[in-house]
């Protein structure tokens, strides 16, 4: 039987950041590496996820006829750490009928750092080879269908950063803006990432002329469509994924720690089908000036699973040819 191999091009909207990208961030050092697309694919540029040699979709096989898979992931995030993942291949059917097993179909990803030379981003590039696999146990006169899917799961260094503007109680000045100190939903600059941070809206509540109080309210949602996972288990994930996961969580206002509920160690809890948390924090400022411009930084750490279907496949027996 011949194979036709197509190419499956699927996007992983997945960006990684370093600290070191936030240096500057006031002045734009955050940039936003996903663009719309106007031909139904999701994301963009980041980290991209190919299957680059499959059957094609509803391809048929008879029982024996053997496959590979190869699946091409390359790094367009220019950052420290590089990207550090793990990716397995499933079907859809038990192990009784051969195919990919449940056991040992799982690479791990290791890509160095994507490099940028006068604005342009060099990705960094590797293939992971699949298979041979066939189907066996097939029965004749009885098609079955299996679809191809793809679990990675990975590491993410994550910060984001904002600014809050906050002023004395009495204080006049015609340089201040026109909105400091009231109620504002602040923009912030961060990457695409899959626990994005959706709102930050500040309040300032003043103890004294030179005292005030600021008050967030920090949106945070899952945004991609996968599961959470818990700061440093992504490599060793597996299919029974606990309902609940711990992310390194640490913000800082103005360079001073704040104090947050539901934030325990730095670490906050999110649960399984959670796809939004409001994180409350504050801090104590202290006013020399007229007015102050608070800088609002944000880390965190993280893994992450996406599932990427693939082809399906049809199985059939048939009848051999004496």
């Amino acid at each position: 039987m011949k194979i036709k191999w197509c190419i499956l091009i699927l996007l992983i909207p997945i960006i990684l950041t370093s600290c070191s990208t936030f240096s500057g961030f006031i002045g734009g050092g955050f940039g936003n590496f996903f663009g719309s697309s106007s031909d139904g694919t999701v994301g963009g540029r980041g980290v991209m996820l190919k299957f680059v040699d499959a059957p094609d979709n509803n391809a048929e096989f008879s029982e024996g006829i053997p496959f590979t898979i190869t699946i091409q992931v390359e790094n367009n995030v220019v950052n420290e750490q590089g990207l550090n993942g793990r990716l397995c291949l499933k079907d859809g059917l038990s192990d009784s009928f051969g195919g990919i097993l449940d056991s040992d179909q799982c690479v791990p990803v290791s890509l160095p750092t994507a490099s940028k030379v006068t604005n342009k981003i060099n990705p960094s590039i590797d293939r992971y080879d699949f298979g041979p696999y066939s189907y066996r146990g097939l029965q004749k006169e009885l098609s079955l269908k299996t679809m191809i899917t793809a679990d990675f799961s990975y590491e993410i260094d994550s910060i984001a950063g904002a600014s809050a503007c906050v002023k004395r109680k009495a204080a006049q000045s015609s340089t201040i803006p026109s909105n400091c100190g009231e109620k504002q939903n602040l923009q912030v600059q961060q990457p695409d990432l899959p626990v994005k941070i959706t709102s930050i809206s500040s309040r300032v509540a003043s103890k004294s002329d030179s005292e005030s109080i600021l008050l967030l309210d920090i949106t945070l949602s899952n945004s991609h469509g996968g599961q959470v996972l818990s700061s440093g288990s992504a490599l060793g994930a597996t299919n029974n994924l606990p309902t609940t996961a711990e992310i390194d969580f640490d913000i800082t206002i103005n360079q001073q720690p704040a104090i947050c509920e539901g934030v325990s160690r730095k670490r906050v809890e999110i649960r399984k089908n959670e796809n939004q948390k409001v994180i409350k924090c504050r801090t104590d400022l202290l006013l020399n000036q007229d007015y102050l411009e608070a800088p609002i930084v944000i880390k965190m750490n993280y893994g992450y699973k996406q599932s990427i279907p693939g082809p399906t496949l049809i199985l059939k027996k048939e009848d051999l040819i004496a």
